[in-house]
C-alpha cells in the first residue's frame, strides 16, 4: 500500500537516519552515591536477598524515564538519579520510529501517525515533536518513554496472553502484542519457536472467533485459504486448549516474551523474571534474555532471586551480562558490581563457572573450602551448631560453602564475589604456609596487607624452612628396624609405610607435620609467630584450619583420607566433635562486608 510519508511527516523532518537515533540508559546512581554502569546491549542483572530494594529499583527507574522534569518528584528509596543517553534528532526519532514499526500510515487510516506499543492511541508528529523537546534536556524520556521503555512485572504477566478483541478492519491500530503478530507471521513464528525450545509446546494464533487468542498445539491439517475455512478445522482449532488455561509457569515466560518479541524497546525491565518457572526453564528463560538483548540491541534490566536464571543469563560467555549486588545497610541500599567484563573473565573459568560459586551471590556468607568433602563437613556441623538455641551466627540456609579443588583458585573465587559485595571467609588447611605466594595471593583477595604480615609469617615458619641434614644409611636401616620389628609378621600396609616415613624424617616435607599436628607443629618463637598472625589472618577472614586438615576432625575413623573418609567420619559424628565445632564456629563468626 502506498505510504503518506512524506505527506503526513512535516517537510525537513523526513530524511532522518534510524541509526543516528539513541536512547538508552548509561549508569544509575543510588542514594548511597553506588553508581551501575548499564550495559549497553546486554543484560543489568540485580542480584540480592529479600527487602534490598530490587523491584523498587526497577520501579523506580521506569517511573524516572515517564517524568518530564523527575529530580522534581517525591524522594524515591533507592534510586538518585539516572544518566541517560540521548542521540539525534527529532529527525532521526522519526526514521526510528518508522524503522521499528510504529508509523501507521495506511493510505486507508483515518488517523496517520506514531502508534504507541501499547495501544494507547496514535501520536501525530506535532505532538512526538513536542515531547522530543520536552525530554531533550533532561535525564528522561518523557511522553515518549512509552515507545522506548517496557516494565514487566511478574503478576501482570499472566495477563498479557490473553484474548484480544479483533479490530473492525486491519487498518485499525494495534492494540497490543498479540493484535501485532496477528499482522505479521514472522513474530508468530518467533514466539512459536521459544515456547517449543522452553516448554516443548507449539503455538498456534486463532483468528477463527471474535476475540483473537492464542492456543496450544496443531489442528492436525494445514491451514485452509481464509476465504475458505471449512468447518473441520474450525472443530479442530477449537479443540486446542487455551494459553491462559495453562499453568502460571508457561503464561508468566510467555507473558514476558511476547510483548519483547513483539515490539521494539531499547530498554527493557524485568521484575523476577523467574516467578513460577522450575530451575531448567528459569535456566533456558536467562539464555532466551540474553541472547535476544544482544542480537536486538536492547538493555535488559532486571531484579532475580533465581541461581538458575543467573546461569542462563551467562550460558553464552559472548554476551555482555554485569551482575549487580544490593545489600541493605540499616535504610540504605548498597550496590556492588561485577561489569560485563569481569563477569565474562570469571565464566571462562571453568572452575568458577562449573562450580556453585556465583550462587554466592545469593547468600549472606561465602565459605571457600579446598574441596567438596570439606563443604560437606562444615555444612553438617554448622546445621549442628544451629540446632542449639543459643545460637546468634548466619542461619545455614545463608551460608554456601564454595568448593575450590585445591588452594591456588580460592584467591580467584575470593575476588569475584567480594566485588559483588558479599562476605567471604577462605579456609585453606594448615599447609598453606608452605607456598608464600599462593597465601600472599589470599590475604590479597580478602582486602589484607601481604607486607603487614610478612614479617610473622617468615618467623613463624623459619624452621620449616630450614635445609634439612641429609639422612644416613643408618638412619634408614634405625627407622624401619624401629617400627617393624615389634610387628613381625604383620602386613606391611600404607599405615605402616607412613610410620617408616615419619621415624626416618625423610621422604615427606617438614611442612607436612602442619597437617599431622597443626598448630602443635610450631615450637617456642615460631608458636608465638604462628598464633599471632592466623589471629590477625582470622580477622580478615582468611580462616585456616588450626588442626592442620580436614582429616584431623575424624582421626579414629580407621580411614585416613579418600572417597570413604566422610561416610566414615560422619558415622563416627565426627562433624559434632568440639574441634569440628570450634573451627566452624570461626568460619562463621561475624565479618563486616568489604567496601568496593
Amino acid at each position: 500500500m502506498p505510504s503518506r510519508w512524506a505527506e503526513v511527516i512535516p517537510a525537513g523532518y523526513q530524511d532522518g537516519k534510524a541509526e543516528a537515533f539513541a536512547a538508552r540508559i548509561d549508569s544509575i546512581v543510588l542514594q548511597s552515591g553506588d553508581v551501575v554502569k548499564v550495559t549497553e546491549s546486554g543484560v543489568t542483572a540485580f542480584v540480592g536477598g529479600n527487602n534490598v530494594g530490587k523491584s523498587t529499583i526497577l520501579a523506580e527507574m521506569h517511573e524516572w524515564l515517564g517524568q518530564i522534569n523527575p529530580q522534581s518528584g517525591e524522594r524515591r528509596r533507592v534510586l538518585e538519579r539516572l544518566e541517560v543517553i540521548k542521540g539525534g534528532e527529532v529527525k532521526d526519532l522519526f526514521a526510528w520510529l518508522r524503522e521499528h514499526g510504529y508509523f501507521h500510515d495506511s493510505a486507508f487510516s483515518y488517523n496517520p501517525g506514531f502508534a504507541s506499543s501499547r495501544g494507547q492511541g496514535v501520536r501525530g508528529p506535532g505532538e512526538i515533536i513536542s515531547m522530543f523537546r520536552q525530554a531533550d534536556t533532561g535525564e528522561s524520556f518523557g511522553g515518549l518513554r512509552e515507545y522506548f521503555a517496557y516494565h514487566s512485572q511478574a503478576l501482570n504477566r499472566l495477563y498479557e496472553i490473553g484474548e484480544t478483541e479483533r479490530r473492525g478492519n486491519i487498518f485499525e491500530v494495534p492494540a497490543g502484542p498479540i493484535h501485532r503478530i496477528e499482522d505479521n507471521p514472522d513474530l508468530m513464528h518467533d514466539f512459536d519457536s521459544i515456547s517449543m525450545a522452553v516448554f516443548g509446546q507449539a503455538l498456534t494464533l486463532d483468528y477463527l472467533d471474535r476475540q483473537v487468542k492464542i492456543r496450544v498445539g496443531r489442528p492436525g491439517m494445514p491451514a485452509p485459504p481464509v476465504n475458505a475455512i471449512p468447518l473441520e478445522y474450525r472443530h479442530a482449532m477449537a479443540k486446542l486448549p487455551l494459553l491462559t488455561e495453562q499453568g502460571d509457569g508457561m503464561r508468566s515466560m510467555l507473558g514476558l516474551m511476547l510483548p519483547i518479541v513483539t515490539e521494539s524497546y531499547p530498554v527493557i525491565f524485568v521484575d523476577e523474571p523467574e516467578a513460577f518457572l522450575h530451575p531448567p526453564q528459569a535456566f533456558e528463560l536467562g539464555r532466551l534474555l540474553a541472547k535476544i538483548s544482544h542480537a536486538r540491541q536492547l538493555q535488559v534490566i532486571l531484579a532475580t532471586h533465581d541461581r538458575n536464571l543467573v546461569a542462563g543469563l551467562l550460558h553464552d560467555t559472548k554476551i555482555p551480562v554485569s551482575i549487580v549486588r544490593l545489600d541493605r545497610e540499616g535504610s540504605i541500599t548498597r550496590a556492588f558490581q561485577l561489569e560485563s567484563e569481569s563477569v565474562g573473565e570469571l565464566t571462562k573459568d571453568s572452575i568458577l563457572r562449573y562450580s556453585n560459586a556465583l550462587e554466592g551471590l545469593f547468600h549472606k556468607l561465602v565459605v571457600i573450602a579446598e574441596g567438596n568433602d570439606d563443604c560437606r563437613f562444615y555444612q553438617a556441623t554448622l546445621e549442628f551448631i544451629a540446632s542449639d538455641p543459643s545460637y546468634a551466627s548466619y542461619p545455614p540456609s545463608e551460608v554456601l560453602f564454595v568448593p575450590s579443588s585445591g588452594k591456588h583458585a580460592m584467591a580467584k573465587i575470593a575476588v569475584a564475589l567480594r566485588t559483588a559485595g558479599v562476605r567471604v571467609v577462605v579456609t585453606p588447611d594448615l599447609d598453606v604456609f608452605d607456598d608464600e605466594p599462593t597465601i600472599k595471593k589470599l590475604v590479597e583477595s580478602i582486602g589484607g596487607s601481604w607486607d603487614a604480615l610478612k614479617t610473622r609469617y617468615m618467623t613463624a615458619t623459619h624452621a620449616f624452612r630450614q635445609q634439612r641434614t641429609p639422612a644416613t644409611c643408618a638412619d634408614i636401616f634405625g627407622a624401619v628396624e624401629a617400627v617393624l620389628r615389634p610387628r613381625g609378621n604383620e602386613p606391611y600396609t600404607a599405615e605402616r609405610r607412613r610410620e617408616v616415613q615419619v621415624q626416618m624424617r625423610l621422604g615427606e616435607s617438614p611442612w607436612k607435620a602442619l597437617k599431622e599436628y597443626g598448630m602443635r607443629a610450631f615450637k617456642g618463637e615460631s608458636r608465638k609467630a604462628a598464633e599471632e598472625l592466623i589471629t590477625e589472618l582470622d580477622t580478615l577472614g582468611l580462616r585456616v584450619v588450626r588442626d592442620g586438615d580436614l582429616e584431623a576432625f575424624a582421626p579414629a575413623t580407621g580411614v585416613s583420607k579418600g572417597p570413604s573418609w566422610l561416610a566414615a567420619a560422619f558415622a563416627a559424628d565426627a562433624h559434632q566433635s568440639s574441634e569440628a565445632v570450634a573451627h566452624v564456629r570461626r568460619l562463621v563468626s561475624n565479618i563486616d562486608i568489604v567496601e568496593k
